[in-house]
């Protein structure tokens, strides 16, 4: 006997996956050797990846701007107290 079933599962995170199992023989779970033929990853998806890619880009680019601001900051007040001990000599 040939079988083709086809499975459609939501996770708790609301993922989609699709999946078709085809066998030949009985449905015994000894005799099932199920093929996982594709992941269909729906539109939703695909748009909530780029939005997410997109935000960590956001997200690491500011923080590269706020450790550069912060070391600028560091190296004037450095260089303030260098030049007031400087001066007081």
């Amino acid at each position: 006997m040939f079988y083709k079933s086809r499975f459609k599962i939501t996770t708790i995170t609301g993922n989609n996956i699709e999946f078709i199992l085809k066998g030949n023989g009985s449905y015994k779970e000894e005799h099932i050797k199920p093929i996982l033929l594709h992941y269909v990853e729906s539109e939703e998806e695909k748009a909530e990846k780029a939005r997410l890619k997109a935000e960590k880009e956001r997200l690491e680019k500011e923080e590269e701007e706020r450790a550069a601001e912060k070391a600028k900051e560091e190296a004037k007040k450095s260089s303030k107290g260098f030049k007031q001990t400087k001066a007081k000599k």
